[in-house]
């Protein structure tokens, strides 16, 4: 599970500078690997509505770690770099330390303003004039999911759909 099977980076000019004591990434069988600072880290990230994780491993110096999130934001990427620095010390080399959330509270910014600019870009190509295929009326009542638990859809003031979720229907 821990043997690279995919490449999944290469180190380029760009990255040495951020990454400089990283050689390689890849990933195995679930994880992600790569050396950092002369060590093989291991680890696993997921994403699911609202909630982040990030799971790391230094099996050289017994470190493990978790990361809990609320939101998506890549912050856990930038903590994760943080406990490794404190943990493993400079190099021989002589690195510089890295400020991590600001290098991912940047990058953050410019993925949100791509986001938000692709949106702008199809909200501006919308057909004026054009109809719904169904009324709103058809996408109304009551659902369920395992996380969110009952919800329910309903058309309110200015003809809005709006979702109400039943343990936390101001959510």
């Amino acid at each position: 599970m821990w043997t690279a099977h995919i490449t999944t980076s290469t180190i380029t000019k760009g990255n040495e500078k951020t990454y400089p004591s990283t050689h390689f990434k890849s990933y195995g069988l679930g994880f992600d690997l790569m050396d950092y600072k002369q060590r093989k880290v291991i680890g696993h990230g997921g994403t699911f509505e609202g909630m982040k994780s990030r799971v790391t491993l230094v099996p050289e110096e017994n470190l493990g770690f978790v990361i809990l999130t609320n939101g998506q934001a890549h912050i856990d990427r930038g903590i994760s770099y943080r406990i490794l620095d404190a943990f493993l010390g400079s190099t021989s080399d002589g690195e510089e330390q890295q400020d991590w959330s600001a290098k991912y509270y940047k990058r953050e910014k410019k993925r949100l303003k791509k986001r938000l600019d692709a949106f702008d870009e199809l909200h501006a190509s919308r057909v004026e004039g054009t109809q719904m295929s169904h009324s709103l009326e058809k996408y109304t009542g009551s659902y369920e999911d395992q996380m969110y638990g009952d919800a329910s859809i309903t058309v309110e003031e200015e003809d809005q759909l709006v979702i109400r979720f039943g343990p936390n229907p101001d959510l």
